[in-house]
C-alpha cells in the first residue's frame, strides 16, 4: 500500500512541477511584451518630444535614418544596445 501512495506522490509531484513550470514560461512571455510595448511607447514618446529646430545637422540625420527603420525591427536592435 505505501508504495501505490508513494507513486502517486510522485505522479502529483511531476503535474505540479510542470504546471509551475508552464506557468512561469507564460508570465515571463507576457512580461516580455510588456517590456516590448514599454520600449515603443517610450520611442513614441521621445519621437513626439523631439524639438528638430534646435538640432544639429548630425542629429537629423541620425533622426532620419532612425525614423527609416521598421517599428518590428526594433526589439532586435534593442538588444544590440
Amino acid at each position: 500500500m505505501k508504495n501505490k501512495s508513494y507513486n502517486n506522490l510522485v505522479i502529483l509531484s511531476i503535474l505540479l512541477l510542470t504546471f509551475s513550470f508552464v506557468f512561469f514560461l507564460i508570465i515571463k512571455e507576457n512580461r516580455l511584451k510588456e517590456r516590448e510595448s514599454s520600449f515603443l511607447k517610450k520611442i513614441t514618446i521621445s519621437n513626439d518630444s523631439i524639438d528638430m529646430t534646435k538640432s544639429t545637422p548630425l542629429q537629423k540625420e541620425v533622426w532620419d535614418k532612425f525614423q527609416q527603420i521598421p517599428k518590428n525591427e526594433y526589439s532586435s536592435l534593442k538588444s544590440t544596445f
